[in-house]
Formats: structure tokens, sequence, C-alpha cells
């Protein structure tokens, strides 16, 4: 799953001024790739990925999913691409703190109707891949940060995405988790060929990104493929 984007700009009215949060960004995305976008706070990094992810709207520009243009997709049918192709891993987990780690990794299953066998033989085995199958009965409340993290990573990955969004997913963590949840996502980058664009400051995502990009004030100051 590739994703092209074209003078992408995003501009805020706040008050009587427009502030520009992205500005003619124009980038391919491709199939299979690891790709990291820094800058510093402001850059643009986030409002790059809502956009990219169906969370907002673009002021100007066009982007395209496979060729087809996000303007061509009815909104009635984002909830699928959420739920089927899109993933989104957070600098925080957004999970269901009164629910179990299994039980929120299970939430896209459910929606989906998946029969409750399956849903086990699923969930076991993301949960033993990123090492918390000991955590699956366990409040998210009680989890550390780290936990949680592969909690919400393993939720998103259970939906089998084709594009896998992170916004700062190493932002909360300490160096020994962060390095693990970058582990993680080298490997199901390379194993289910998984899409993956990462906004971070981390300077650590370097090492597996194959496409760099670099942002300030919104504008591509450096790009590497």
């Amino acid at each position: 799953m590739s994703i092209e984007t074209k003078n992408l700009s995003k501009v805020f009215t706040v008050g009587s001024e427009n502030i520009i949060a992205l500005d003619n960004f124009s980038r391919q995305f491709s199939e299979g790739e690891i790709h990291i976008v820094m800058g510093r706070s402001g850059s643009g990094k986030t409002t790059l990925l809502t956009l990219l992810g169906m969370l907002d709207t673009a002021s100007s520009g066009e982007m395209f999913l496979n060729g087809k243009s996000y303007r061509e997709i009815p909104i009635a049918s984002r909830s699928q691409i959420w739920n089927r192709i899109f993933g989104f891993l957070f600098q925080y987990s957004n999970l269901i703190s009164v629910k179990t780690a299994y039980q929120n990794i299970e939430l896209p299953l459910l929606f989906r109707g998946v029969p409750r066998q399956k849903r086990k033989i699923l969930i076991t085995e993301i949960m033993e891949r990123l090492e918390i199958k000991d955590k699956a009965h366990q409040r998210v409340s009680k989890l550390s940060g780290g936990q949680k993290q592969r909690v919400a990573l393993a939720r998103e990955l259970i939906k089998n995405p084709k594009v896998l969004f992170a916004d700062e997913p190493t932002g909360n963590l300490d160096t020994e988790t962060s390095e693990m949840i970058i582990d993680h996502i080298d490997t199901i980058n390379k194993e289910y060929g998984v899409t993956v664009i990462i906004a971070s400051h981390d300077s650590r995502f370097l090492k597996i990104a194959s496409g760099k990009t670099f942002l300030e004030d919104g504008k591509i100051v450096s790009s590497m493929q």
C-alpha cells in the first residue's frame, strides 16, 4: 500500500491569524518501507500524519492511496479503512484502562465479527510476539508505560494493517523500552511488509528507516529515499 502527496498544505486559523502547519508537502511513501519524518515540535510532523491517516482534511493539495485520490474515497468508507487498512500508534497508548490487555487487543476483532476461538488464536499469537502474553488478564491501568505501548501496538497489528502511522511512539518511554518498540516495528515491517510512517524526534528510528524526511516550519528541508 503506497501513499503519495502533492503540494499538501494545512492552514489553521487562530483568531485573525493564519498559521501554516504544513506547506506544499510533496512525497511518495513507497509500499513496504519504513519512513521517518523528523523535525522540532511545531514543524508539522503530527499534522502530516493526521492528514495521511484521514483524521483531518487538507487546506489544499492532493493525497493518493494506491493511486486513488483521497477525495474520491467516500466519508462513509473511512471507518472501514481505519479498521482494515490503517493502524495508528500514538505517544499515549489510548487504551481503555479499566479493561484488560487482552480485551483491548480484542476490540478490532469484535468490530469485525471474528469468531471467539479465532480471536483467541490471533490474540495469543500477537501477544507472544510482543512478549506480553503474561499480561493478558491484567487491567491496562496496572501496566507500565512500555507494556501499554506494546498492547497498543498489538491492538493495531491484530487488524493486519497495510499502513501503520506512528506518532512519537517512543516519546513517553525509557531507553530500553524504546529500543524494544523500535525493534518490534522493524521486525513487523520485514515479516509482514507493513508500510510504516513515523513522526518522531527519536533519531534511533533512522537506523531502521529506508525513507527520511526532515521538516522545518511545515516545509521539507531535506529528504532521502
